[in-house]
């Protein structure tokens, strides 16, 4: 659905002055980046590939589920028992097990870096523009 509709939603984006796009998601692959490019006329992708190791990626699963996003804080879900984030964990380590890197990828681990560092990383490496 998201890569279905990409192409309309970069329209408004693009009318509103956008020259970059992200698209995010898990495991990306070539088939998936191809499609991509395809859904928006005269891209040119990038693809950034976040590693983490399993011991972190499990670690932010339950500090999402329990903190960030927790029911106290207007989110999360009954469905959020130990049990249930286990299988969520492991599901996301096999994922992280099985992936197939993407050639000329660019690949930053995420492990101890936040978000706007991680922006940095990208814009230092990449020909975006910065404003």
């Amino acid at each position: 659905m998201k890569i279905r509709n990409l192409g309309s939603i970069w329209r408004n984006y693009q009318a509103a002055g956008a020259r970059c796009f992200v698209v995010s998601g898990l495991g990306a692959a070539v088939d998936d980046v191809e499609t991509c490019a395809g859904a928006v006329p005269g891209s040119v992708p990038t693809v950034c590939v976040l590693t983490v190791t399993e011991t972190e990626q499990r670690a932010r699963i339950f500090r999402r589920a329990q903190q960030e996003y927790g029911m106290e804080h207007g989110g999360g879900s009954t469905n959020q028992t130990l049990e249930a984030l286990e299988r969520i964990a492991a599901d996301a380590a096999q994922e992280l097990a099985v992936s197939e890197p993407i050639p000329d990828a660019l690949v930053l681990d995420t492990v101890g870096v936040g978000v706007r560092e991680l922006a940095r990383q990208v814009l230092s490496v990449t020909d975006w523009p910065v404003t």
